[in-house]
C-alpha cells in the first residue's frame, strides 16, 4: 500500500485531485475534517481552546462555531501557530490509526489531504507527498468562487501559509493546476497510475 500525503495552499485544486484519487479507488481522508472532529468531541482541546480564542467558541456541549474560530485562529501567523501547536499532534496520531486500519483492507493507495502538511512538520508520515500548485490569481479567483470568503480574508490566509516555490521544493510530486479541469484529471490520471505501477513494484511501510 503506496502511502501519499496530498497539499497545496487555498485555491491550489489539491481537494479536486483527492475526490479524482477516490474515484479511482484510493483511500481518502481529509486531515481538516479530523482536525474538525478532534476539536469538536476532545474536552482537554476544547478547554485549551476556550483559553485561548475564547468561550464562545463553543456555544454549545454538541458544536463548536467553526468560522468564530478560523477567524480567530487566521487572525495572525501567532495564533495560528497555537492552534496548530494545540491540535496537530492529536491529528498526526489519528492518522498513523487510519494507516495501521488501512493496513488490513490494503487500498491500492491510502491519501491524506491535508492543507497544513509541511507546516505540521508530518512529511515524514508518508511514503511520498503531492504538491498541488497554481498561480495565486487562479488561487483566489477559485476561493473567491466559493463564496465563504472575502478578498482581504484569501489574501491573509494565502500570507500565512508556507510559500508555493518552498512546498514545490520539499515536494515528491507536484501537479500544476493552471489549465482546465479536463487537463488536471488528466494530470492526476498519469501520477495515480506511476504511483500504483510503484507500489506493485516495492514494499511500503511507514508510520510506527
Amino acid at each position: 500500500m503506496f502511502f501519499l500525503g496530498l497539499t497545496g495552499g487555498l485555491g491550489s485544486g489539491k481537494s479536486t485531485v483527492a475526490a479524482f484519487f477516490k474515484a479511482w479507488g484510493a483511500e481518502v481522508h481529509d486531515a481538516d475534517d479530523i482536525a474538525k472532529s478532534i476539536i469538536g468531541t476532545h474536552e482537554a482541546v476544547k478547554q485549551k481552546i476556550r483559553l485561548l480564542f475564547g468561550e464562545d467558541i463553543f456555544p454549545s456541549t454538541q458544536n463548536f462555531n467553526k468560522a468564530l474560530l478560523a477567524e480567530r485562529a487566521f487572525a495572525s501567523g501567532e495564533n495560528q501557530e497555537k492552534l496548530n501547536a494545540l491540535v496537530h499532534p492529536y491529528v498526526k496520531e489519528k492518522i498513523r490509526e487510519i494507516y495501521h486500519a488501512a493496513l488490513k483492507k490494503n487500498p491500492p493507495l491510502l491519501v491524506i489531504e491535508a492543507s497544513m502538511l509541511f507546516e505540521a512538520g508530518s512529511e515524514n508520515l508518508y511514503n511520498s507527498v503531492l504538491v498541488v500548485t497554481a498561480p495565486a490569481s487562479c488561487r483566489i479567483d477559485r476561493a473567491l468562487k466559493r463564496g465563504s470568503l472575502s478578498k482581504e480574508q484569501i489574501l491573509l490566509r494565502m500570507s500565512l501559509q508556507m510559500p508555493e516555490k518552498e512546498k514545490i521544493r520539499r515536494a515528491d510530486y507536484v501537479i500544476h493546476n493552471d489549465g482546465s479541469l479536463e487537463a488536471l484529471e488528466a494530470k492526476a490520471k498519469t501520477l495515480y497510475s506511476k504511483l500504483l505501477e510503484t507500489q506493485e513494484s516495492k514494499t511500503f511501510t511507514r508510520p510506527g
